[in-house]
């Protein structure tokens, strides 16, 4: 809004001192509708110019990608610690702590290096204990194994 008072301040500025130096100083007979239509022109279209050479900022705001919830209420978390909790507790081990340690580490290669886990490339960036999560069968993790390969996932 102060943009469009400023033009308009402008505007009256000009034909003010149109008007004085065309009657008063020089001394010449002008229509004032004419003056008035030719200040106009002439400042529209400099604001049209001045509005089109103007850096400008983007005017969009990024939010973050998924909201900050209180400690406790992250469902994903929540999902992740359970799978970590039945795997060290379970009576046989299965694939399923395997299945999201690989997918976890799937998106991070994918989005970080553009590979996947299933890539020479992958691997030799994965390590040891992540390839072998992938081609041994199931078997029980200890903790340090869990915490070894979170962290190498974290590190890629």
């Amino acid at each position: 809004m102060r943009q469009w008072r400023w033009r308009v301040a402008f505007l009256v500025a000009l034909l003010v001192s149109g008007w004085v130096l065309t009657q008063v100083i020089l001394d010449i007979e002008l229509d004032a509708p004419r003056l008035s239509l030719m200040a106009v022109l002439l400042v529209t279209a400099w604001w049209l110019l001045f509005d089109q050479l103007a850096p400008t900022a983007p005017r969009w705001a990024v939010g973050p990608a998924r909201p900050a919830v209180p400690r406790g209420q992250d469902l994903r978390t929540q999902r992740y610690l359970s799978v970590i909790e039945n795997h060290l507790v379970a009576g046989h081990p299965d694939r399923s702590l395997a299945t999201r340690l690989l997918l976890v580490a799937d998106g991070t290669l994918r989005a970080r290096h553009g590979e996947s886990v299933h890539t020479p490339e992958g691997e030799a960036m994965l390590g040891a204990d992540i390839v072998d999560l992938l081609h041994l069968p199931a078997r029980r993790l200890t903790k340090s194994e869990i915490e070894r390969c979170v962290q190498r996932i974290e590190n890629l």
